[in-house]
């Protein structure tokens, strides 16, 4: 039997790398059944007729928009954005798949990028981007206390590496996305969601053999 994997996140704003995305995530060479799920803020484009034309899934629709490229940040929003997160994480709960892959919608995979995570055969498990344009800013951290910071240089060998905070694009299995919950948190909803999956006895990873594309803004595209 085929697994089944959805795609997803909370998107708005995003007609600039949205046709992008989709076919990405389209081009994966991958044993398995590949669906997408949005869940769609307010946008000021035409975000969400690429959805519906696309086929793929739109969860709700609400009058907040998510995806500015201002990418101001605060306390507020990141409340805001774990809690839309975990919206997401109920539907994916009810539909059930074998694996729901949480991919933001300014990221850009290889084609051969959900296979090679699945190969791993962990919990949860992000391929490497950076989280800034010039690429010193890897999407892992470093716990500490009741925080995490980022080291000035992780030792990347190419080979998987635990890591106590992994963001921006995650795949988990059912066992584990059917337990962890995104958390508000000062350093953003995905350090919380880290934070909650330690609590609840998981470990996660990165494999920084497997680079994406993290794109951020239009013009660098």
């Amino acid at each position: 039997m085929r697994l089944k994997i959805i795609v997803g996140c909370p998107i708005s704003d995003r007609a600039w790398i949205l046709p992008r995305y989709l076919e990405c995530v389209h081009a994966q060479v991958v044993d398995a059944d590949i669906e997408l799920l949005f869940h769609c803020g307010k946008s000021s484009d035409n975000t969400e007729e690429i959805i519906k034309n696309s086929n793929a899934k739109k969860l709700l629709s609400n009058d907040i928009g998510i995806g500015s490229n201002k990418r101001t940040w605060n306390m507020n929003r990141y409340k805001l954005m774990a809690g839309l997160r975990n919206r997401l994480l109920e539907e994916i709960c009810r539909l059930d798949p074998d694996y729901y892959f949480s991919l933001d919608s300014d990221i850009l995979i290889p084609e051969d990028c959900v296979a090679r995570l699945l190969a791993r055969e962990k919990d949860a498990i992000s391929p490497l981007m950076s989280m800034i344009p010039n690429g010193m800013c890897p999407n892992v951290m470093t716990f500490r206390e009741n925080s995490a910071y980022r080291k000035k240089s992780y030792m990347f060998d190419g080979k998987p590496m635990k890591a106590d905070v992994i963001m921006a694009a995650v795949l988990m299995n059912r066992r584990f996305y059917r337990k962890v919950r995104y958390r508000e948190h000062k350093l953003g909803e995905d350090v919380g969601w880290s934070f909650d999956a330690r609590d609840k006895g998981f470990e996660l990873w990165l494999d920084p053999s497997i680079k994406v594309r993290h794109v951020m803004r239009k013009e660098l595209l």
